[in-house]
């Protein structure tokens, strides 16, 4: 069979109410999952006059389609009245075609990487505050091997880059705590401790019956309960280190003295330094808070203690499984593993 519209124009003296561009052609011996994009589009619009016009495809042509998909598989698809919908056999259909256009996107990456396996884009999702840790050291050595592979750093948090990773949106991200799944994959690269980040000054003036004594004893581990007057820079709701410590203060009924809270941690650490609180600090942020001491002078020395009872948090890299694996993305999971090895 075919079916074809021809772009706007007069037959029999009357004007076809067809948009410009419009074509549409269904030919025996095309597979229907040829334009799997097409059910797609109709199953998120839930209309058939706005699913042809984002496909720029007529309302007739679409009709016949879904007439001729459902023919093949022998099952209806749609329901049409009082509304139009999916089936229950077109929502499985959905979760499917879902897959194969992923699929698609995979076989066509495969092909355009072995041709131009030294060109190409990396889509890495990763918390603004590890990022400025992690990254340079990791770009420094992935450019020496991969110069002309361009790499954009998405920022967010865990929840966020599985959605992304699930519709392929990026390659790859370094998550905390990331959910068990059949699709995805994980590599473990941290058991990851939290700290509290105090200056020299804050202890001296809040432990002051203590000082120097309590800092040994501080260096073997922490208890929150002794810092409840402390002031603190904290982090907002989303993050994962407030989830973690949140249900540690719940669990014991305290609550901290929270004078400003912000995700960024590098402006966490700016503002300990400068003596307006304690904040808490991932164990990956040691390493930051250890380079910013050498600038800073004694009296706003900074103390990173471990907090004790809380919970390890898993570091993972996470990507689909199933996937083409290029050149330069196993380099730079290559280089991510092992500036995890090296530092920790």
């Amino acid at each position: 069979m075919r079916f074809s519209v021809e772009p706007v124009g007069f037959e029999g003296g009357k004007q076809k109410q067809v948009l410009p561009g419009i074509r549409c052609e269904l030919e025996e011996g095309v597979p229907m999952l040829d334009r799997i994009e097409y059910f797609l589009t109709l199953a998120e619009e839930k209309n058939i006059t706005h699913a042809a016009k984002r496909l720029y495809v007529s309302q007739q042509c679409l009709s016949a389609y879904l007439k001729e998909l459902e023919e093949e598989y022998g099952v209806q698809l749609f329901y049409r009245k009082p509304q139009f919908m999916l089936t229950p056999a077109g929502e499985t259909f959905y979760r499917a075609a879902q897959q194969m256009q992923l699929l698609n996107k995979d076989v066509k990456s495969q092909l355009q990487n072995r041709a131009y396996d030294s060109q190409g884009q990396l889509l890495v999702g990763i918390h603004s505050s590890r990022s400025a840790t992690i990254m340079p050291s990791v770009m420094k050595k992935f450019w020496t091997q991969f110069p002309n592979i361009k790499v954009d750093v998405v920022d967010g948090n865990t929840k966020m880059f599985e959605r992304l990773l699930l519709d392929g949106d990026i390659d790859m991200f370094i998550g905390v705590n990331p959910a068990k799944n059949l699709k995805l994959e994980q590599i473990p690269l941290l058991d990851e401790g939290v700290y509290i980040t105090i200056s020299d000054s804050m202890v001296r003036k809040y432990f002051y019956y203590d000082y120097p004594g309590c800092l040994e004893r501080f260096e073997q581990g922490v208890s929150l309960e002794e810092f409840l007057k402390v002031p603190f820079i904290f982090t907002n709701e989303d993050s994962n280190i407030y989830t973690v410590l949140n249900a540690y203060l719940i669990q014991r009924g305290l609550a901290l003295n929270i004078r400003m809270t912000t995700n960024n941690g590098a402006l966490r650490t700016e503002m300990t330094a400068m003596g307006y609180g304690a904040s808490i600090s991932a164990e990956i942020r040691l390493l930051d808070i250890a380079e910013k001491n050498n600038l800073l002078p004694p009296d706003a020395k900074l103390f990173t203690f471990p907090i004790v009872d809380i919970p390890l948090s898993k570091i993972c890299l996470v990507y689909r499984k199933g996937i083409y694996k290029t050149a330069y993305f196993e380099k730079f999971a290559s280089e991510v593993v092992a500036y995890f090895k090296e530092n920790f």
